[in-house]
């Protein structure tokens, strides 16, 4: 693996170097396919059953993979329809993946299991005593007092109209107080370091409101624990399953110099869509997120404002536990050794780079994190998922119930400094159940450039006159794989073949790029388009 990593870092160099085209896009909602595709055979045609069979029918496809774009190192377009207000310019290298022959594989999502949660704490947390995180959002009396006296503040120079209002969040601050210890007192908090359902864990923290939180998630299981008194510092471990969201591996590690007083070590608690580390890769400081950007960059104009916090206070200081001075080719030895360490296999270096990060912005100022963050993806005979951010979603009511699910894709992604894994997140573990078809037949590029060229101008088009006219970069064309659904199950699915078109969009009245990603994926097989939030 670590000789995988060396190898794709000194090709995305080398592509890189030799990169003509200007990236330029709007934003992810344009990614995500907002507009519907039209009715036509080459969109519809979603029949797993069919797609399963045309993926064996190697007379109506090529098997082996090295054939599939044989004339095709690169590829060049250019298209233009006035009247959709759409222009493509395409220069892009053709990515295959060096395997003879590429699969369908059945997948589901992949419950977080007790053993492998017993590895992360060996491995990330080390021999010390564990505490419940539900410790963290214990408020003490001294947090509240600040809170009354804002409020008492605020109440003295209010008009009459609102001063009612403040005196009601004084009296229920206060009544908060009296409820409140002078300290957390942590050996109340020990932990087992097992996984428990939410039923259990409210049972046994009744006064606090964070499980009951979990629950209304619609969590099924979680470990949340957290180190105290670690040489003044912090580590967090979160594992939720949670079939309605996605199930997530969070881990984190604080000094306390960047933690400077709080008790509390922020995380994310839900599965959300990765760093687009390939937008900041291509775009620079015009990539959301924000309060991300390359090291090499300088921070960005506006920062606090662009990450919504009301602060004209510069970042103060550079909070890393520990310097970068690491090769990336260290931080991903670091990354696999740990992979190796935990029994997490298949999976491969996507890319990475070293990035500064937003750290806080609670007291008035930012400060900001220095280490190499890479995502890694999952391999199928060094085959690579192919990576996108948009989740698979489903929202609205079913009979009386309002129903919101996510499924997001599966992504590692390490924060490495030299002390080592700061952070690490696991999305949406997969679970391969079966290989459907071994050898699959897929389309020759040749087919799928006509599709793409039909259909980009198509998807991203615009008839109403007023809306300004966008332009499409593409800069790589990928061969990889995508989950796409299967029929009347939200969490199971094929593992596919796929083209993937990526580079930028842009409406031409912006002036600049502020995204990167899928702007076309086609599937391999039966070349239809795929819509990542549908899941097919």
């Amino acid at each position: 693996m670590k000789q995988y990593c060396s190898t794709r870092i000194w090709n995305r160099r080398r592509r890189r170097l030799g990169a003509v085209c200007s990236m330029v896009m709007i934003g992810t909602l344009l990614l995500s396919g907002c507009q519907e595709n039209p009715e036509s055979s080459i969109v519809v045609n979603k029949d797993m059953d069919n797609l399963i069979e045309q993926a064996g029918n190697t007379e109506q496809g090529i098997t082996n993979v090295a054939e599939v774009a044989k004339d095709y190192d690169s590829y060049q377009v250019s298209l233009k329809d006035d009247s959709l207000h759409v222009s493509v310019n395409v220069d892009a290298k053709v990515d295959i993946p060096e395997v003879d022959s590429l699969s369908v594989l059945r997948v589901e999502q992949q419950k977080i299991t007790q053993e492998l949660a017993d590895k992360m704490i060996q491995v990330l947390m080390g021999e010390g005593p564990l505490y419940d995180g539900s410790a963290q959002h214990t408020r003490t009396r001294k947090e509240i007092e600040s809170d009354i006296k804002r409020a008492q503040d605020a109440m003295k120079e209010a008009d009459d109209d609102y001063r009612n209002e403040y005196q009601y969040e004084i009296d229920r601050y206060q009544e908060e107080y009296e409820n409140s210890p002078e300290d957390i007192i942590w050996e109340e908090f020990q932990s087992d370091g097992k996984l428990h359902s939410i039923d259990e864990l409210n049972q046994k923290y009744p006064s606090h409101t964070y499980y009951s939180w979990q629950k209304e998630l619609e969590t099924d299981e979680l470990l949340y624990v957290v180190t105290h008194g670690d040489e003044g510092g912090q580590k967090l471990l979160y594992i939720m399953n949670n079939a309605a969201r996605g199930n997530v591996i969070r881990y984190a590690k604080k000094s306390e110099k960047e933690l400077d007083g709080d008790n509390f070590l922020g995380i994310s608690t839900v599965a959300l869509g990765e760093t687009n580390l390939e937008a900041k890769e291509h775009l620079g400081n015009h990539a959301y997120p924000y309060s991300t950007w390359r090291a090499e960059d300088g921070i960005p104009e506006n920062l606090d404002q662009q990450i919504g916090i009301d602060t004209k206070t510069p970042i103060a200081e550079d909070v890393s536990s520990a310097p970068t001075t690491i090769s990336l080719e260290e931080a991903c030895t670091i990354a696999e050794d740990f992979l190796e360490k935990v029994g997490i296999t298949d999976f491969g270096y996507y890319t990475g780079g070293k990035y500064k990060e937003v750290s806080s912005f609670q007291r008035g100022s930012l400060t900001y994190n220095t280490y190499y963050i890479l995502q890694y993806m999952r391999t199928v005979d060094n085959a690579m998922v192919t990576f996108d951010r948009v989740s698979k979603h489903e929202e609205g009511w079913a009979g009386d119930s309002y129903v919101k699910k996510d499924w997001p894709i599966e992504c590692m992604e390490f924060r490495i400094n030299d002390d080592g894994i700061v952070a690490f997140n696991y999305n949406a573990p997969l679970a391969i159940k079966e290989t459907v078809v071994d050898q699959t037949a897929v389309k020759s590029f040749d087919s799928v450039k006509d599709t793409f060229e039909k259909m980009v101008l198509i998807k991203y088009a615009t008839t109403d006159e007023q809306m300004d006219d966008k332009t499409i970069d593409i800069d790589r064309v990928v061969l990889g794989y995508a989950r796409v659904s299967e029929a009347d199950s939200y969490d199971t699915g094929l593992l596919v073949p796929v083209w993937d078109f990526k580079g930028t969009i842009k409406r031409n009245y912006v002036g600049r790029a502020e995204e990167y990603g899928s702007v076309l994926t086609i599937n391999a097989i039966d070349g239809s388009v795929m819509d990542r939030e549908l899941g097919y």
